[in-house]
């Protein structure tokens, strides 16, 4: 059981971030910081 939670749970994970990458490279360049923040802590992470 253990081992499916884990198995779900990445998946999740992973779908989020790629969300996550996907409406980054949607929006426009230079709004704020917080954009570049995002994309150094999911580098970071990955």
């Amino acid at each position: 059981m253990n081992k499916a939670r884990v198995a779900i749970a990445r998946k999740l994970l992973t779908i989020a971030f790629q969300i996550l990458r996907d409406q980054r490279a949607y929006e426009p360049r230079g709004i704020g910081t917080t954009t570049t923040e995002g994309a150094s802590t999911i580098s970071r992470l990955s």
